[in-house]
């Protein structure tokens, strides 16, 4: 039932697949974020602190 995977022979199948699905998640949220952030005023401000340092 619990099968080691491929990946990590310490953890167990199950353990992977749920790590597999989160990370997914996090991915998702954070293409999210960035797409709110990159307004107009945002890019502007970035190339603004680029060229000030």
């Amino acid at each position: 039932m619990a099968r080691t995977s491929r990946y990590f022979p310490g953890a167990t199948a199950d353990a992977f697949r749920l790590d597999e699905m989160s990370r997914k998640l996090y991915v998702r949220k954070e293409k999210k974020k960035k797409k709110k952030k990159m307004t107009r005023l945002y890019n502007w401000n970035m190339i603004f602190i680029r060229t000030t340092i």
